[in-house]
């Protein structure tokens, strides 16, 4: 196994975090746990000791270790007997195969949307959504655009009426978040998203398949033309 690596003080805190005593502890550490990994806040490879995690949260060892199981099934943790919880590597193989079930479902999507057509109140939510990623397209930070970003795919899955389908796209665009993390960083990268977006949606309102579903699958591509990059300049976080 590769070193481990330091989580950059992302357990460092002078006081512990606070969790909402309404809510099951264990969600919520999972939640913040899942959403540090996924942002890079704790890089792959990073060890994520249950003291460290139950001092940020002020949380006893069960719902900790709640926590870390599900993170396990998630696919995001490791636990290697005698050395401890670490944060999975990116795989290429995973990446490539969520990239192959992602291109099924939205192909399925825009097909269904140009033919059936789409309701008022989503193309709304979608316009709106557009409007929002350009308004951020070009600040500093990216976690606002890589929201809006998330939104604009599982409004277009939401529109089918279809909701396991949401929940589908959405399980296999988690194995992909970390890889878009590094890559929305460049806002040139994220000015082309837009531009795909609003060429998708744009196909759809016409209901025009063929250039829908051309304009998809591109932007689909867009993905393995972002893996081969991150994995020259960021060798260490693959398997």
């Amino acid at each position: 196994m590769k070193k481990a690596r330091h989580t950059d003080g992302f357990f460092d805190t002078p006081d512990p975090v606070p969790l909402d005593k309404a809510r099951g502890a264990g969600e919520q550490i999972l939640a913040r746990l899942r959403d540090a990994i996924l942002h890079m806040q704790i890089p792959p490879g990073a060890l994520i000791a249950e003291a460290a995690v139950g001092r940020r949260y002020a949380a006893s060892r069960t719902p900790v270790r709640e926590a870390l199981s599900r993170l396990r099934e998630d696919g995001l943790v490791i636990t290697l007997a005698s050395r401890g919880n670490f944060v999975t590597r990116m795989s290429e193989v995973r990446i490539r195969e969520a990239r192959f079930i992602r291109e099924a479902i939205e192909l399925a999507v825009v097909d269904h949307l140009c033919r059936e057509g789409i309701a008022d109140d989503f193309a709304d939510r979608l316009i709106d959504t557009l409007k929002k990623q350009r308004d951020n397209v070009d600040d500093d930070a990216a976690s606002v655009f890589h929201a809006l970003d998330d939104q604009f795919h599982l409004e277009l899955a939401r529109a089918t009426g279809f909701d396991r389908m949401v929940r589908l796209l959405g399980r296999e665009k988690m194995v992909l978040d970390r890889l878009r993390v590094l890559s929305l960083a460049d806002h040139a990268h994220r000015r082309k998203i837009l531009d795909q977006h609003a060429g998708i949606l744009e196909a759809i309102l016409k209901r025009d398949g063929n250039t829908a579903r051309a304009l998809m699958e591109a932007h689909l591509n867009v993905i393995l033309e972002t893996l081969a990059q991150v994995r020259t300049r960021h060798g260490d976080y693959f398997e």
